[in-house]
């Protein structure tokens, strides 16, 4: 049976938010690899979100995602969003790879 480092494999925060998207898809239901994903899609989505700006808009899309993400995982631990099966628990990890990601995007 292949362990969940084998289901990775090389997957990070680095990858394409497409590309874990997909791995989450793939991966649906299974909690203990939601959990490690979780981390890098956030890491990967604000990232996304700030080389997708314009610009002009970089400063307002920062500040947005510096009180979303940990509004974010703050709503998840009250229950306070819809959890389906490729749904990460809370964590400070995504909450620490979202800021990665944001300062990601900032610097592309």
């Amino acid at each position: 049976m292949a362990t969940i480092a084998d289901l990775l494999g090389n997957t990070s925060g680095d990858d394409s938010i497409y590309d874990i998207i997909r791995l989450r898809n793939k991966l649906a239901g299974n909690q203990e690899a939601q959990d490690i994903l979780g981390p890098m899609d956030h890491q990967a989505f604000a990232r996304q979100v700030m080389i997708d700006s314009p610009t002009y808009m970089k400063p307002i899309r920062a500040l947005g995602l510096a009180v979303a993400i940990p509004g974010y995982e703050a709503a998840k631990a009250l229950h306070l969003t819809d959890r389906d099966n490729m749904t990460s628990n809370p964590s400070l990890a995504s909450i620490l790879s979202g800021y990665k990601g944001l300062m990601q995007g900032v610097i592309k």
